[in-house]
C-alpha cells in the first residue's frame, strides 16, 4: 500500500513539472524534477517506467531551453533506463533522434531511428520530420501515414500529423491540398497551425500578389507572436518575430521591420524546427536587413550559417519568399543592378503568364529591394503591387519606359534603380504586355468553349429527357461515371435515379463483372459522397464469424452515407437475419448497398430478393447492351491512362466480337494487357491476343496436382502476400483492407505457419 501511494505521488509530481513546462516555466519544472530526482535515489525502489518518464521530461526541459548536450544526456540515460522495453523507450529515442536533426546531424538522426520500434508514432514521426527536412516529400507521405495508424506517440515533442502533412503539400508546390487541410481540421491555437497559415498566405502572396494574402499572413504571424511571448513554444518564437519582420517590411513598415528583425536576431536559438530550420530563418532576416540597408546586422546575422550553403533551401523556400531568398545572403546594399539578374527576370516571367505585369513588378521589387510598384500607362493604372498600406499615400521613384508609360518602384534607392540595365527593362515590359494580351485571348476563347460546352450539355440533356419521357423528371439525379447510353442500361439508371430520392437499402444485381460495385459507387457520388472514397467491403474475405463486426465498421466509416457490402450471397443465414432486422426496425444510420450475384440460388438469395425487393436493380449483361460496348472502352482507357484515339477501329470491332465470361471485368483486363503489349502506342487487333484462358488453365493444372486443401491454403497465403504488398507491410492497414482485425490476421498467419510471409518486392 505505501509503494502505491509513493508510486502515485510520483506522478502527480511529474505531472506538475510537465504542466510547468508546458506553460514557459521550463526552468521551474527542472527544479522540480531534480527535487524528485533526489527523493528516487534515496526512496524505494521505483518502476523503470517512472525513472525514464522522469529523465525524458528532463530532456524536454533543456530542450526549450536549447541546452542540447544537457538535452542529449538526458534523453540518453532515459534510454539506457528503459532497457529492452521498447514501447517505454521510444518517446526518448524520438526526441533524441529530433534533437540530432534540430542540430544539424541528419545521419546521427537516421541512425537513432533505425532498428527495433520503428513501427511506433513517434519514431515514425520523427522519421517524417526528417525527410521532409531533406525535401524527400514522399517518404515523408509514407511515414505520415503510418504514423497515423501507429501506437503510442505524444504531442511533447510533435506538431499535429495533419500540419506535418499540411505543410508537406507547401513544400511540393500544393496550396490547394495545403489549404484543405488547413481549413478543414486546423486546431485554434495550435502554434504550429498558425505557422503554416503564415507560410500559405505568403506562398499565395508569391504566386497571385494580391495584398489580402499578405495581409492575412500578417494577421496570423501577430497572433503567432503574441502565442511565443509568454514562453510558450518559445522554440518558434525566433521564427514568429523573423516571419513578422519580412511581412512588416513588405507592407512598407520599415521601422518596425527593422526593429523585429533585431529581436528576432537576439532570440536565435542553437537549435531550430526542421520544417523551418536556421537557414530558412536566416535568409528572411538577411532580406530584411538588405532592404532597410543595415550592412552590420546582415553581416551578424549572416554568421549565424556554419559551413558552405547548399541552394537545396533556397529553391525549396521559392514556394513562399520568391525570387528574393537566392540572393539575400549576400552582402546588404548590394541590388543585383545588372542585366543579367533581369535576364532572368524574363525567365520567371514567361513560368508565369496568369499575370505578367503583376509578376515583372514583383521582380522588381524584389531586386531593388522596393516593398510596393506601380505600372503606370498614359495615365493610366496597369498593374500595382505591394498592400494597400505600402501603396497608399506614398510615392516612390519613377523608372521612365516611353513618353506615356512608367513604373514606379516605392521603398527603393535611386541608386540600385540607376544600376539595372533600363533597356532590358523596356524589353521586358514590352514581352509583359504581349503575354497579357495573349492571355486574354486565351480567357475569351476558355469562355467561348465552356458556353458552347453549356449549350452541348443542355441540348443532350432536353434530347434525353424527350427520349425518356415523365421518368426523366424524377429520376433523382445523373450518373456521369456510368458509360453507355442503350435502353437496357438507361432503364437501370432511371431505375437507380428513383431510388436515390428514396432513403431505404438498395440491391443490385448482376453477372460476376458486370458493374455492380461500379453502379454501387454511382449512387454515392449522386448522394454527395467523394468519388473513389465509397465504404465497401466484399464479403467473399470476411470470415463468417467477423461479419457482423465488419458490417458496423462499415457503417461507422460510412458516417451517414452510402456503403455498400459487395458478395451478398457469401453471408451466412443469421449475419443475413441480423440485417434485415436492423433495417426493419430502422437501425442503420447509412444508406445500405447490397450487391448479389443474379445466378445464385437458394434461401439466402430468394430471402434478400423478396425482403428488398423495392430496392432491387439488375444490371445487365455486357453482351445484352454490346452498342454500348464503344463508350464503354473509353471510359476504360481513360482509367488505364490511354486516350480512346489509341484504340484503332479494328480492335474495337474485334472487341465486339468477342465473348465476355466475366463481363466488363475481362474487358478491362484484356486491354490493360493489350495496352502493354503495344508498349505505350496504338491498340491494334493483334495486341488483343488472349493469353488469359492459357494462364488460367496453367493455374488449374498446378492447383489440380497441388490438391484441393493445399491449393486453398496457397491461395490464402498469396492473398495475405498480397494485402501485406498493398499497404507497404503495415500489417494494420493489411488487416483492414481484408476487412477483418488485425489480431485475426495474425492468427491467420500463425494458423498458416506462415511467419515469413513478406510484401512482395
Amino acid at each position: 500500500m505505501h509503494g502505491t501511494r509513493v508510486s502515485a505521488g510520483l506522478d502527480r509530481a511529474l505531472i506538475d513539472a510537465a504542466n510547468a513546462r508546458r506553460v514557459g516555466n521550463p526552468e521551474v519544472a527542472l527544479q522540480r524534477l531534480e527535487r524528485l530526482s533526489e527523493r528516487l535515489e534515496t526512496g524505494p525502489i521505483t518502476p523503470h517506467g517512472q525513472r525514464v518518464a522522469l529523465l525524458h521530461e528532463q530532456g524536454l526541459c533543456y530542450l526549450d531551453l536549447s541546452a542540447a548536450d544537457q538535452a542529449r544526456r538526458a534523453f540518453s540515460r532515459a534510454l539506457g533506463a528503459a532497457g529492452a522495453d521498447w514501447p517505454v523507450a521510444d518517446p526518448s529515442r524520438a526526441a533524441l533522434a529530433l534533437l540530432e536533426l534540430m542540430c544539424g546531424r541528419a545521419e546521427r538522426a537516421q541512425a537513432r531511428l533505425a532498428g527495433r520500434g520503428s513501427d511506433r508514432q513517434a519514431t515514425l514521426l520523427s522519421l517524417a520530420r526528417l525527410s521532409l527536412s531533406h525535401g524527400q516529400t514522399k517518404q515523408t507521405h509514407a511515414a505520415l501515414d503510418a504514423a497515423a495508424h501507429a501506437p503510442g506517440g505524444s504531442r511533447d515533442i510533435h506538431p499535429p500529423i495533419s500540419a506535418l502533412r499540411a505543410l508537406t503539400h507547401l513544400w511540393e508546390g500544393d496550396q490547394e491540398r495545403c489549404g484543405a487541410l488547413a481549413d478543414g481540421v486546423s486546431e485554434s491555437g495550435e502554434p504550429f497551425w498558425l505557422l503554416v497559415r503564415v507560410l500559405r498566405q505568403r506562398a499565395a502572396w508569391v504566386s497571385t500578389g494580391k495584398s489580402r494574402h499578405l495581409i492575412l499572413a500578417l494577421s496570423a504571424a501577430e497572433e503567432l507572436e503574441f502565442m511565443t511571448s509568454d514562453g510558450r513554444a518559445r522554440h518558434l518564437r525566433p521564427l514568429a518575430l523573423s516571419q513578422l519582420a519580412v511581412l512588416a517590411s513588405l507592407t512598407g513598415d520599415m521601422e518596425r521591420s527593422s526593429q523585429l528583425a533585431q529581436d528576432a536576431l537576439r532570440a536565435l536559438r542553437p537549435l531550430s524546427i526542421p520544417e523551418w530550420p536556421r537557414e530558412a530563418l536566416v535568409r528572411d532576416l538577411a532580406f530584411v536587413f538588405r532592404a532597410t540597408g543595415d550592412d552590420e546586422s546582415h553581416r551578424m546575422a549572416v554568421s549565424h550559417l556554419e559551413g558552405p550553403q547548399t541552394s537545396e533551401w533556397a529553391e525549396r523556400l521559392r514556394w513562399v519568399t520568391g525570387p528574393r531568398s537566392r540572393d539575400a545572403l549576400r552582402p546588404a546594399g548590394l541590388g543585383t543592378g545588372d542585366s543579367s539578374g533581369l535576364e532572368g527576370l524574363g525567365i520567371e516571367l514567361v513560368g508565369n503568364q496568369d499575370s505578367p505585369q503583376g509578376a515583372l513588378l514583383r521582380g522588381l521589387m524584389t531586386r531593388l529591394g522596393a516593398h510596393g510598384a506601380r505600372w503606370w500607362q498614359s495615365k493610366r493604372l496597369v498593374a500595382a503591387s505591394g498592400s494597400g498600406c505600402t501603396l497608399d499615400g506614398h510615392k516612390g521613384v519613377p523608372i521612365r519606359l516611353s513618353d506615356n508609360e512608367a513604373i514606379e518602384l516605392i521603398g527603393s534607392s535611386k541608386e540600385n534603380i540607376c544600376a539595372i540595365d533600363h533597356e532590358t527593362l523596356r524589353t521586358l515590359a514590352a514581352a509583359a504586355h504581349e503575354l497579357s494580351r495573349n492571355q486574354d485571348k486565351i480567357e475569351a476563347l476558355c469562355e467561348e468553349l465552356d458556353a458552347a460546352k453549356a449549350r452541348r450539355d443542355s441540348a443532350v440533356r432536353a434530347l434525353e429527357r424527350a427520349r425518356r419521357g415523365p421518368v426523366a423528371v424524377v429520376t433523382g439525379g445523373t450518373f456521369p461515371t456510368v458509360a453507355g447510353s442503350s435502353p437496357m442500361i438507361r432503364a437501370v439508371l432511371d431505375r437507380l435515379g428513383l431510388l436515390a430520392s428514396s432513403s431505404g437499402p438498395v440491391l443490385i444485381e448482376g453477372l460476376t463483372g458486370s458493374g455492380r460495385r461500379h453502379l454501387a459507387r454511382a449512387l454515392h457520388g449522386a448522394l454527395g459522397g467523394v468519388l473513389g472514397q465509397c465504404p465497401m467491403l466484399d464479403m467473399k474475405v470476411v470470415p463468417k464469424d467477423g461479419m457482423r463486426e465488419a458490417l458496423l465498421g462499415l457503417e461507422d466509416e460510412a458516417n451517414g452515407g452510402v456503403f455498400v457490402a459487395s458478395s451478398a450471397e457469401e453471408m451466412p443465414p443469421d449475419v443475413v437475419s441480423w440485417l434485415l432486422n436492423r433495417i426493419e426496425e430502422g437501425q442503420l444510420t447509412g444508406r445500405l448497398v447490397l450487391t448479389l450475384e443474379i445466378t445464385t440460388s437458394g434461401p439466402i438469395a430468394e430471402r434478400l430478393r423478396t425482403e428488398l425487393a423495392h430496392g432491387r436493380v439488375v444490371v445487365p449483361a455486357l453482351e445484352d447492351r454490346v452498342e454500348d460496348l464503344p463508350d464503354i472502352l473509353d471510359k476504360l482507357a481513360f482509367q488505364l491512362g490511354l486516350t480512346p484515339e489509341l484504340i484503332d477501329t479494328c480492335a474495337r470491332k474485334a472487341l465486339a466480337r468477342q465473348r465476355w465470361p466475366e463481363q466488363i471485368r475481362t474487358l478491362k483486363r484484356q486491354l490493360s494487357a493489350a495496352m502493354v503489349r503495344a508498349a505505350g502506342g496504338v491498340i491494334r487487333e493483334e495486341h488483343l491476343a488472349d493469353h488469359e484462358e492459357t494462364e488460367t488453365s496453367s493455374r488449374m493444372e498446378q492447383s489440380l496436382d497441388a490438391g484441393y486443401h493445399d491449393a486453398i491454403r496457397g491461395f490464402r497465403r498469396d492473398l495475405l502476400r498480397h494485402a501485406l504488398t498493398v499497404s507497404d507491410g503495415n500489417r494494420t492497414q493489411a488487416a483492414k483492407l481484408l476487412g477483418v482485425q488485425r489480431t485475426y490476421f495474425m492468427r491467420l498467419i500463425r494458423d498458416l505457419g506462415a511467419d515469413d510471409i513478406r510484401p512482395t518486392a
